[in-house]
């Protein structure tokens, strides 16, 4: 179906345009390393590390953290802003759960009938630190905090 064919390219085309103008961050790091050692999916490894990312970045995003959770519906007023972060971080797993997402590393490896190795963690930081998206992220990040949040998600 060339019809189809070609939609399909115009649309990674344009989401290669969106994503090269929209300041990834570590969401992508992270995700791109498990894709480079493991050959993961790497939308459903964004999945997995969106709201762990997001909630390390909190206290330098807190205010866009807000506005997310009443953009999705979380009644904030009364809140604040970083009561109302929390929610959008909850918010993010919870859509991830009623999709049915993976939510950890293990859980999606064994989706993708493929092996995962926590020998391998130093291997994973280092790919998530080469990354070039990391400069995007509101808050720099140690190997250490790459680390961290490879080991909260792993199982």
């Amino acid at each position: 179906d060339l019809e189809a064919r070609e939609n399909m390219c115009l649309a990674q085309y344009f989401a290669g345009l969106a994503m090269n103008s929209g300041a990834l961050g570590n969401v992508h790091s992270l995700a791109v390393a498990l894709g480079a050692v493991y050959d993961l999916p790497h939308g459903d490894a964004n999945g997995i590390m969106l709201p762990h990312v997001m909630r390390k970045n909190k206290s330098a995003i807190t205010e866009q953290l807000a506005g997310i959770a009443s953009a999705m519906g979380v009644d904030t007023a009364g809140m604040s802003a970083d009561a109302a972060a929390d929610k959008a971080i909850d918010a993010v797993a919870a859509l991830l759960d009623r999709v049915g997402m993976a939510r950890t590393v293990s859980e999606l490896a064994r989706r993708c009938r493929t092996e995962v190795d926590t020998a391998d963690m130093g291997e994973l930081v280092a790919h998530a630190a080469a990354d070039l998206c990391g400069a995007c992220n509101p808050i720099p990040y140690s190997p250490d905090d790459y680390k961290e949040i490879y080991e909260r998600t792993w199982e």
